[in-house]
């Protein structure tokens, strides 16, 4: 062999050996630096989760072949959370996103299950990918993600099944690789129910400060004609400070005209479920929501251009609701079962609209062998929301009358003062305008006076001269002498007299010395009372306009939250919120069924 050839063949062997050595060693290496990766955190550049600004959560319903999507995220500039996936409804996500961002912070690697692809549906880590994926594909788990303000993939993460005989650990692989995980993880805050992301208290009111419920309960019935409204009854009761609900009015329609009932002697309010009523209020649980149409307000009410607007009108009325116009050339909305209104202590009230079974729910209903009761519960409704103010709450206050003049300001002072002369200084009593038995007629009286002189002067009078006698002792000496009750009558008047006299000046001591006032110390004191009064009066107003103002904002506040939304309640909730009339009176117990009836109860 030549030298040349030789030096081939050498070089083909070495070739082979380097080969083959890289062939073995390539695992091992691979698998070292796998084993490197245990206790690691699977990733390590994301460390503070104030820095997400988007989670997305990708899902497979493998029965039924579509990929779902959800989607949170925060404004830069408001710092406010919406989700896009719904409309971009606004979300309560601030703790929700902490939690969920949390769990993949130091989410360290337990093991390495496997390193071969096909392995993913096996491990549940197959990526949810539409173009990829058909009806009763298996083995397809979650892509989550995070994003920071300048689009930043923060994670992106498979998580997949549930490593068997245990209870907290799962499958993961990042998309990008083929290699699977275990991991130590809690999916909880990962969540896609719509209703965990908002706000639970959608009315924002307390159940303690509902003081009336109002039913209208009608329907609605399309027809070709169009459609035309069936009223049912309409019921106000009212919430007693002793928390006992009060029927005020009850009015059932026949042939389209109301005619006021009252309650039967067996009959009473259903206190149980206006108690689920008011408390399912507090609470009120949506499971969607869709948006509405434009040109319709807060309130509720169209304008003008509403009803030209194809679109915007079917969009109501596909989901139970009917515009209809009003005089004044807009609209007012009604709904195919009837109204429910609340009204708070506040004065703030809602009026809530129950419309039509959601099709979307309807339609991903299946038949179930539990029989009708257990598939309606499935089932959701569309629900329109509004608020306004009940302006019966603030009525006028009553304010005090602001004196013109002094005499005005003290009127008990001008009583006093006012002249007596038409009134008689004192009416004998009935007993004293009889005449008594020893008390002689007035004739009889005058006669005596009449009687000559001679036989008055028989009489001598004491200490007295006998020549002239002045003009009061003739009058006096011309009349007889005073009975025994005469002198009596006269010494009670006297008496009284004192009596009088001596309670005069603890009258005057009570009473203020106004008179002694000078006009100016009047005017004074005119001035100073009528400033006061103003000032009362204004601040009854002033109480009363502010409380007014305040429901008029929070109602203002309110219609601004529900203006854009249809809102989507499961049926259980819509059971609660909507009394017919068997919901809401029912027979009373056998105890109790002769007992009377309290008017209003």
């Amino acid at each position: 062999m030549s030298e040349s050839g030789k030096t081939g063949v050498f070089w083909l062997v070495a070739s082979a050996v380097v080969a083959m050595a890289a062939i073995v060693a390539w695992p091992r290496s691979t698998e070292t630096d796998l084993a490197a990766l245990i206790g690691k955190p699977i990733f390590e550049n994301f460390n503070d989760v104030l820095d997400v600004s988007m989670l997305k959560i990708d899902r497979f319903d493998e029965e039924l072949g579509q990929l779902s999507s959800f989607e949170v995220t925060r404004d830069s500039k408001t710092n406010q959370w919406s989700i896009p996936s719904h409309d971009g409804y606004p979300a309560d996500a601030t703790e929700q996103i902490r939690d969920a961002a949390t769990a993949f912070l130091d989410l360290e690697i337990l093991d390495v299950a496997s390193e071969v692809k096909d392995d993913h549906e096996k491990f549940g880590v197959l990526e949810p990918n539409a173009s990829s994926l058909k009806v009763g594909d298996e083995g397809v788990g979650r892509l989550v993600q995070f994003e920071n303000d300048n689009g930043e993939v923060l994670v992106n993460l498979i998580i997949g099944s549930m490593v068997k005989d245990t209870e907290d650990q799962r499958f993961v692989r990042i998309p990008t690789q083929d290699v699977t995980y275990v991991v130590k993880f809690d999916d909880t805050p990962l969540t896609t129910k719509f209703e965990s992301w908002i706000e639970d208290n959608l009315l924002d009111l307390s159940s303690f400060d509902i003081k009336e419920i109002g039913i209208r309960d009608y329907s609605i019935v399309r027809t070709l004609q169009g459609a035309s409204m069936q009223p049912n009854f309409d019921a106000d009761i009212a919430l007693e400070e002793d928390d006992v609900w009060k029927l005020a009015k009850l009015d059932v329609y026949e042939k389209g005209k109301p005619v006021a009932q009252t309650l039967a002697a067996d009959e009473e309010l259903d206190g149980t479920k206006l108690g689920d009523l008011r408390s399912a209020l507090d609470d009120l649980k949506i499971v969607d929501v869709r948006r509405k149409p434009e040109g319709l307000s807060g309130d509720l009410k169209t304008d003008a251009g509403f009803m030209k607007n194809d679109d915007a009108v079917r969009s109501l009325i596909t989901r139970g609701f009917y515009p209809q116009p009003t005089e004044d050339g807009k609209g007012e909305v009604f709904a195919a079962n009837g109204e429910l209104i609340a009204t708070l202590k506040n004065g703030v009230e809602y009026l809530l609209r129950f419309g039509e079974i959601d099709q979307q729910s309807l339609d991903s209903e299946e038949e179930s062998e539990e029989g009708a009761e257990e598939q309606v519960v499935g089932v959701n409704r569309y629900l329109l929301v509004s608020a306004r103010v009940n302006e019966a709450t603030f009525p006028e206050p009553e304010l005090q009358t602001v004196p013109e003049t002094w005499e005005q300001l003290h009127p008990e002072i001008q009583a006093a003062q006012a002249p007596k002369t038409d009134q008689p200084a004192a009416e004998p009593k009935p007993e004293d305008a009889k005449p008594k038995a020893d008390e002689k007629p007035a004739a009889e009286k005058t006669e005596e006076a009449d009687m000559p002189a001679a036989e008055e002067e028989s009489k001598p009078a004491a200490d007295e001269p006998t020549e002239e006698a002045p003009a009061d002792e003739e009058e006096a000496d011309s009349c007889e002498a005073p009975s025994d009750d005469d002198k009596e009558t006269e010494e009670t008047l006297f008496q009284d007299d004192e009596a009088s006299e001596a309670e005069k000046p603890a009258d005057a001591e009570a009473k203020p010395a106004a008179p002694e006032l000078t006009d100016e110390e009047k005017q004074e004191e005119l001035e100073v009372a009528q400033e006061s009064i103003r000032k009362a009066n204004q601040r009854k107003l002033d109480a009363r306009n502010d409380q007014l103002e305040e429901a008029r904002k929070k109602v203002r506040s309110l219609n601004e939250r529900f203006a854009e939304w249809y809102y989507v309640v499961p049926e259980s909730e819509y059971r609660k919120i909507h009394l017919t009339r068997d919901d809401l009176i029912k027979k009373k117990d056998p105890a109790g069924a002769a007992a009377p009836v309290v008017p209003g109860n």
